[in-house]
Parts: C-alpha cells; sequence; structure tokens
C-alpha cells in the first residue's frame, strides 16, 4: 500500500500577529488516500475527523500494516488502512504533557 495524506497550503496567521506577516503553511485536510502499489489504483479514502490541521504528524504504522497512526491537537487517531472501518480517536488531555513522535510495538 502507498498511504498519502492530503493537505491545502494556507495562512496560518492571516493577521501577521506572530511576526514577519502572514505564513503560508500546510494544513492536513484529514482525508487519506490508501493506494495499491502494484496498481496504483485508489483502494479507498479515510478521514480524520476533526481535521489535524497545521500541527499533525503520523506516528507510525502497525507492523502488518493494517493501521496508520496520527497525532494532532490532542487526538490519536488509529487508521484501519485494509477494511472501511472509521479512524479511531483516542482525545488526550494537556494534562498528559506529551506530543507523541513514534509508535513502537513489541511481542514479548
Amino acid at each position: 500500500m502507498i498511504v498519502v495524506e492530503r493537505y491545502e497550503w494556507r495562512q496560518i496567521d492571516p493577521e501577521g500577529n506572530l511576526g514577519g506577516g502572514p505564513q503560508i503553511h500546510k494544513f492536513k485536510t484529514g482525508v487519506i488516500d490508501v493506494y495499491d502499489v502494484k496498481t496504483g489504483t485508489l483502494i479507498q479514502a479515510k478521514v480524520l475527523e476533526p481535521p489535524p490541521g497545521f500541527f499533525a504528524r503520523v506516528v507510525g504504522f502497525s507492523p502488518d500494516g493494517k493501521f496508520m497512526y496520527s497525532y494532532a491537537q490532542n487526538n490519536l487517531y488509529a487508521v484501519s488502512l485494509l477494511d472501511n472501518k472509521n479512524p479511531m480517536v483516542i482525545q488526550l488531555t494537556e494534562e498528559d504533557g506529551f506530543w507523541p513522535v513514534a509508535i513502537f510495538f513489541s511481542d514479548k
């Protein structure tokens, strides 16, 4: 499979409040396209709700390739890549005090 996150270029600070004028950055729309690597055919598109936005990242894939994990705005998404199930969302609180950057798996 090939997994592609859709994004749009948007102004992160339209009013220029961060200094240096308006800044354009990638805004992740929440649409995840899954393609067949052999044929290039679109298998399915998944939609993350709420959309990840500016500050998001993919943090890993399950060892069997069935799930993609993404984090944005205190939401940890588990996206099933092989079926039509909706993405699962785990809401973290700011008190959790961390920004996930990777997911690791172990059979022990």
